[in-house]
């Protein structure tokens, strides 16, 4: 599921809840997927994981 959040609120149901990119942010993410197939990840970052860090 890869759902893009153009404004306002929005509800996302998960299983496993990883805040912040960065260079661990992906790796806990990714992790936590192997450990559990059908586990629903959501990585929450607050911009595009390819400018991590960058404000």
């Amino acid at each position: 599921m890869l759902d893009e959040i153009k404004e306002g609120l929005a509800e996302v149901s998960c299983d496993v809840l990883v805040i912040g990119g960065g260079t661990a942010g992906p790796m806990a993410a990714y992790k936590a997927k192997r450990r559990n197939p059908a586990a629903r990840v959501v990585l929450l970052e607050k911009a595009n994981v390819k400018r991590s860090g960058e404000r």
